[in-house]
């Protein structure tokens, strides 16, 4: 994923105002421009660390552009109209696009760095945010930095739109000092038809990076493995617009790790990298919070909850402190996958296989081993046919079960497993067979004769086979499926 860097030559242009200060200047909407150019540079990120790979498609479209301006006591000096761009990427290999757009911003801000400010000990600073999902608030609503930084309430389709991913400044340390609120200066302002303000302002750098963080799977090559599909089993339901830190990581941005973290995690990177333009690091609204309503919870049960492999996920951002490191609100992958042990590999459709006693069977193996080990508890049953006569239970009347087919693992809608033990059960016998009684024979009868036999009820009898297939597990040696 990137991050671009956005290179904003500064004019200005009062936007809808007419301002007056005794003899000082006014400014009036179209007196000047922001004049924009946007790169994507080699070495570019999410807010995520790990492994990185280059924004593609609408992860680095830029549709649209709005900027919101600060004055030095962080109140909202106000916000640029929605800009349409309609930039594309160079495909999937980074690399830059330039074209200068002309941007109306606030007449307060013009009048804020240019009135009564000769010496440029006034400065002013700006958040860009592209791509602007709709949950973003709009100036009117937010008067100070702080406010406008407050946690919103989102979900991860407003800021992963197939139109553009939602974008922000970059926040990083850079000499001490973080990074997000880009410092516009007095010389930055250009003013048309101006003589009191400079009309060639010099450019402004602003790093930006996507809200969203990206999420891939990859199986390793020859692998006794077969995804067939995951999803995110816990993800943050708000972020922040822009980036936030702690104390905690203010105090060591200099270090190479943090070296509390560096055995339990090995975090083997900085964790800011100012000549990159970002950090690794950061806090979410949920932080230190033990609120499970504030997380979305993976439902596998729900049709299409998992996604094939090569399908990549999107989230917020989902951070804690140390003592919530541990909880279950953590974001994590979950897979779903056929797992085949190479001395267990099926060339039929049938691909379960059998766990037990340190050895793997297929499903037809595992059936007539344990048949055989408790076959003479079990052939003393017979069964019916229609015409009279009996045959006695074989192996191929039973097959692959499990011990409590209520627990079961549905994915998707569909029945993929269960959370119990596997056994060996009676299947279905001939479809004309007595579907009511199993039968035994007589102490020193042949069968001949019907009064040969003697009639068990089914469910007694399928108990007893159970007891005696049970008997061959033993204690604690139960088979896994």
């Amino acid at each position: 994923m990137l991050t671009a860097c956005m290179a904003a030559v500064l004019a200005s242009c009062a936007k809808d105002e007419n301002l007056e200060n005794g003899g000082s200047p006014s400014f009036q909407s179209g007196d000047g421009y922001i004049s924009v150019a946007f790169s994507f540079p080699s070495d570019v990120r999410t807010r995520a660390n790990g492994e990185f790979a280059d924004g593609v498609g609408a992860e680095s479209d830029i549709q649209k552009m709005a900027a919101y301006f600060f004055d030095q006591t962080g109140k909202m000096l106000g916000k640029t109209d929605d800009v349409k761009l309609g930039l594309e990427t160079p495909g999937e290999k980074p690399g830059s696009i330039e074209k200068k757009i002309e941007v109306e911003v606030p007449a307060t801000l013009v009048s804020y760095l240019t009135v009564d400010n000769e010496n440029g000990s006034k400065t002013a600073s700006m958040i860009a945010v592209l791509n602007n999902g709709a949950d973003l608030p709009d100036d009117k609503e937010k008067d100070t930095y702080g406010t406008f930084n407050a946690a919103i309430l989102a979900d991860i389709s407003t800021v992963t739109a197939s139109t553009g991913f939602m974008m922000t400044n970059s926040n990083y340390i850079k000499e001490g000092k973080e990074t997000a609120q880009v410092i516009i200066k007095k010389e930055n302002i250009g003013v048309k038809g101006s003589t009191s303000v400079t009309s060639a302002p010099t450019t402004v750098t602003v790093p930006v990076e996507r809200v969203a963080a990206k999420v891939t799977l990859a199986q390793k090559e020859g692998a006794a493995l077969n995804i067939v599909g995951w999803g995110l089993n816990v993800t943050n339901k708000s972020y922040f617009p822009v980036k936030k830190f702690t104390n905690e990581f203010l105090n060591d941005a200099d270090k190479t790790v943090i070296s509390k973290y560096t055995t339990a995690w090995q975090m083997n990177t900085a964790w800011n990298s100012a000549d990159n333009f970002r950090s690794y690091w950061a806090v979410d609204p949920n932080y230190s919070t033990k609120d499970a309503t504030a997380f979305n919870l993976l439902d596998l049960s729900k049709e299409n909850a998992a996604v094939a492999p090569t399908i990549p996920l999107y989230c917020l951002e989902n951070t804690f402190n140390e003592e919530l490191q541990r909880t279950i609100y953590t974001t994590t992958a979950v897979i779903v996958a056929q797992f085949t042990p190479t001395d267990a590999t099926s060339t039929t459709d049938d691909k379960t296989w059998v766990r037990w006693e340190n050895h793997n069977f297929l499903a037809a193996n595992f059936v007539s081993t344990v048949f055989d080990k408790a076959k003479d508890n079990i052939q003393k049953y017979w069964y019916k046919l229609e015409d009279g006569t009996h045959k006695q239970l074989a192996s191929a009347n039973f097959k692959i079960g499990v011990a409590d087919e209520t627990k079961k693992i549905e994915i998707g809608g569909k029945v993929v497993g269960y959370h119990s033990a596997a056994t060996v059960v009676l299947d279905k016998l001939a479809d004309n067979a007595d579907a009511d009684n199993l039968y035994t024979l007589k102490d020193g009868e042949d069968g001949k004769e019907a009064e040969d036999w003697v009639a068990e009820a089914w469910a007694e009898a399928i108990k007893d086979i159970d007891a005696a297939i049970a008997a061959v597990y033993g204690e604690n040696n139960a088979p896994l499926v």
